[in-house]
Parts: structure tokens; sequence; C-alpha cells
């Protein structure tokens, strides 16, 4: 027998209309994925037994003073909290050694400050810097 494939489901949809409810949810959490908003961290304690994984969503980290309420309030409902994201950066040198081994015809800059900077040491490798134009399409 094969085991049915989780759905995902966002709490903004227990509004809408002919979208999962709590009650189905309920009555076979094993069959759903839900993104939780921080303003709905309540329902939670409906949703038992459960993982709750944090994928560096809001709040953020522990700099931000809803972070702490969550974390006291996930464990007086006994639900386990999960740190499972990842900050999506990478420090320069680990960026051109992966540049370097990949070697790819063509390399585009992502979230940086500094694309000039980053194109002449792309360059160095021997490896094409593409800076792209405002509105145009790139196929990759």
């Amino acid at each position: 027998m094969q085991t049915p494939k989780a759905k995902f489901v966002h709490t903004g949809d227990f509004r809408l209309t002919g979208y999962i409810n709590l009650k189905l949810l309920k009555k076979d959490p094993e069959l759903y994925l839900l993104q939780n908003a921080f303003e709905n961290i309540s329902i939670l304690a409906d949703l038992k037994p459960a993982i709750y994984l944090h994928t560096n969503g809001e709040p953020i980290g522990e700099y931000m003073p809803t972070y702490s309420q969550m974390i006291a309030y996930l464990q007086s409902i006994d639900i386990p909290f999960v740190p499972f994201g990842v900050s999506g950066h990478a420090n320069q040198t680990d960026l051109l050694y992966i540049a370097n081994r990949i070697r790819t015809k063509n390399i585009i800059p992502w979230h940086t400050f500094k694309p000039d900077y980053y194109g002449k040491l792309i360059a160095n490798l021997g490896l094409q810097f593409v800076y792209p134009k405002n509105k145009e399409s790139y196929i990759v």
C-alpha cells in the first residue's frame, strides 16, 4: 500500500470556500503539511501530534520579540520546534569556489550590491559574467 502524498495548506485558506478546513485537517493530519503564520499560532494546540518546522519565516530569529513567544508557546503545548531553514547566503570564497568547480557557460549576479566587483572576480577565473538588463528575459 502506498502512502498518500501530503497536501499543502496555508492557514489563510481556511477562510476560503472549497479549501481544506481545520476539521478535515484534524481528522487526517498525516495527509497535510500546514504553512502557518505566527498570528495563527494558537490553532496548533488543536493539531497534535505535530512537529513545527521553522523555515526562517517570521519571527525570523531571537532578535524579534515574537520569536521567544513562539518558542514558549510551542513548548507549552508540547510541539517540538525544529529549525529547518537556511539563510541562502554564502561567503565570497565559497561562491568563487563553486563557480570555478561548475564552470558554467554564463554567470548572472544575484542578490548582490557589488555586481561589478564580482564580475571582475569571475572574469579572473576565465568565466563569462552576464550583466542582466532591466525588463529583459533570459533563458537559463
